[in-house]
């Protein structure tokens, strides 16, 4: 239902966090991204692109994107990105873990 892609880290960071982002299936009305066994959360923004803008952007469909900031301290981390639909009931759930070794 979600997916995240990729670390704000190739170059110097913006923030004191990186930054975990991704895209969401439009059913999807929060996201949730978890690690430490679910001890840990960071907040998460979801926008949800409209039809409109979507045909605008050449997508077939409207879409979702997520962000969110996480501490250097998760940086390798196995992630869970939660999506939740309407109502609040979780409607899936994704595995992630950065890629990045240095």
């Amino acid at each position: 239902m979600a997916k995240p892609f990729g670390f704000l880290d190739a170059e110097v960071p913006a923030t004191e966090h990186f930054m975990l982002s991704g895209y969401a299936r439009p059913r999807v009305e929060r996201v949730r991204v978890v690690w430490d066994e679910g001890r840990q959360e960071a907040p998460v923004e979801l926008f949800h692109v409209t039809p409109e803008k979507a045909e605008r952007m050449g997508a077939t469909e409207p879409f979702g994107f997520w962000v969110t900031f996480v501490p250097r301290s998760a940086r390798h981390a196995e992630f869970e990105i939660v999506s939740h639909g309407e109502g609040g009931d979780e409607i899936g759930r994704y595995s992630y873990r950065s890629d990045v070794t240095n």
